[in-house]
């Protein structure tokens, strides 16, 4: 008998929730060649690459300059009742070393049908690519070839009994595996039942409950984690919104190997604040939060990061960004992510309503454990894109 795998279990809910919510599109008539509330956009990019440390080694970094070619589909269908989006991009890189060269594919659907007080969505995710660009870091490894696949289904339920009230149900399953066996493939699943209230039309809180699997498919680890959690999420003004989420963790990891089952306890959180203005849109986040890595580990990961967008005039608009990650381990993590941090900016101009060039930086700094060294990256971008679109009657 074939053993039913995580992924092939995502792939068939997908395939029949997109059949039962396009049931509406399929029944249309024959002369209805486009659906009322359907728009088509499709995006292409080019881009020239130099790269100073593809694969993020510590010592020996090997340069490379190349091209990533960027076609992207997206399609939107809308209305009261249903909505549809699927959106498919191919990330084809070449590079003057060849070991780097890869095509990455990656797909992500939406499917939600609601009434005036139910509301039904599942959200799905692909990504196939190589692991120099997928993972959080490179583990202390030196292998530029290897693959990785994400298939992920984030299902939502919700009822509202009231304008100002509604009980929402969050699941999610993921499963990531690779090519080559110095990664240890791995499941995450989670569940979250919560209360919202709305307390006015600029303040809404709520309450819940947030439970989660992190699973090796070796069956080296198993780590369950269950706890409360509150927040809140408020429109200070027209153009400031802040949203806040706190919580504990209670985390029970059980492992083959001797003496490493734990339990312990951890506070967790996130946090956004966004701003909107005539000229600039700025968003800060921060968050605390378990994170699995493809080395067969997880632990709690903060992440704080910033970035912003300035339209000088109609044509040129400057970018930045910046980011911090520190991970904390209950126990000794072998080599693993540290701490690191990557700051870079842009500039665009639009040539066209639809075509722009774009001019990018970044660098990025990683510490990890147990080793001495620091990984430097740096990243220069030059590219082109072209965003035409069209709409159904």
């Amino acid at each position: 008998m074939k053993k039913i795998l995580p992924s092939d279990f995502t792939f068939s809910l997908l395939a029949s929730s997109a059949l039962a919510f396009a049931s509406p599109v399929l029944a249309a008539p024959a002369s209805q060649m486009v659906p009322e509330g359907f728009t088509a956009e499709v995006r292409g990019t080019q881009k020239l690459a130099y790269d100073s440390n593809p694969l993020r080694v510590t010592t020996g970094a090997q340069e490379a300059f190349g091209s990533i070619t960027t076609p992207e589909l997206l399609l939107r269908w809308k209305t009261p009742t249903s909505q549809i989006e699927s959106d498919s991009k191919i990330d084809a890189n070449y590079y003057d070393e060849t070991q780097y060269n890869s095509v990455d594919l990656h797909q992500k659907l939406l499917l939600s049908r609601n009434n005036q007080r139910w509301t039904a969505s599942v959200r799905g995710n692909f990504d196939q690519e190589t692991t120099r660009t997928a993972e959080i870091t490179n583990y202390g490894l030196n292998l530029p070839k290897v693959r990785s696949t994400r298939v992920g289904a984030t299902p939502q339920i919700s009822f509202a009994p009231s304008p100002r009230d509604r009980w929402v149900l969050t699941a999610s399953a993921n499963n990531t595996s690779y090519d080559n066996n110095a990664y240890v493939d791995y499941n995450t699943y989670s569940i979250s039942p919560s209360y919202e209230h709305k307390f006015d039309p600029e303040n809404m809180g709520f309450i819940g409950v947030n439970g989660q699997r992190y699973e090796t498919t070796n069956g080296n680890l198993t780590s369950d984690s269950i706890g409360p959690v509150v927040g809140w999420t408020s429109l200070l003004n027209p153009r400031l919104t802040l949203s806040t989420t706190a919580g504990a963790l209670s985390t029970n990891s059980r492992s083959n190997v001797v003496g490493g089952d734990q339990q312990t306890w951890n506070y967790v959180f996130s946090g956004n604040l966004a701003y909107t203005g005539d000229q600039d849109r700025l968003d800060f986040t921060a968050t605390r939060a378990r994170q699995p890595f493809g080395n067969g580990t997880e632990t709690l990961l903060d992440t704080f990061a910033i970035a912003e967008r300035h339209q000088l005039n109609q044509t040129i608009a400057l970018n930045a960004s910046g980011k911090y990650q520190s991970a904390d381990y209950s126990s000794t993590p072998g080599i693993n992510l540290d701490e690191g941090y990557s700051a870079g900016g842009g500039i665009s101009y639009a040539l066209t309503e639809r075509t722009e060039l774009n001019a990018d930086y970044n660098y990025r700094h990683e510490n990890l454990t147990t080793v001495n060294n620091a990984i430097k990256q740096h990243i220069v971008m030059l590219g082109i894109t072209y965003k035409p679109s069209w709409s159904g009657q």
